[in-house]
């Protein structure tokens, strides 16, 4: 089975417990699932970096922009997958690339 980490932002504005529980379950049925819960946007990066590292197949980013942003930047050069799963106030990047606004 395809393993991934779910980096998740709790302070993200659309987060809600029952959201996370039902993503988190619609994933662990693809991947062998490890979430994470950073505290600081360098802890973002160094988790998602060190995901990468240990070879997961991909990082899923739940949160807004910020989080995006930072475990995007620790992918690059990588072979490890971005996933996205916005939950923030505005989702830049998810509208840019037409990913719903409900992850769910």
């Amino acid at each position: 089975m395809p393993t991934a980490v779910l980096i998740a932002n709790p302070s993200a504005s659309q987060f809600t417990g029952g959201g996370f529980r039902q993503i988190r379950a619609t994933l662990s049925r693809a991947y062998e699932l490890t979430t994470e819960w950073p505290v600081a946007p360098h802890e973002t990066e160094s988790l998602t970096a060190a995901a990468a590292r240990a070879g997961v197949d991909a990082v899923f980013a739940l949160g807004g922009d910020g989080v995006t942003h930072h475990v995007a930047n620790a992918l690059v050069d990588t072979d490890t997958a971005l996933g996205l799963i916005p939950v923030g106030t505005t989702n830049v990047l998810a509208r840019i690339l037409g990913i719903p606004s409900k992850p769910t």
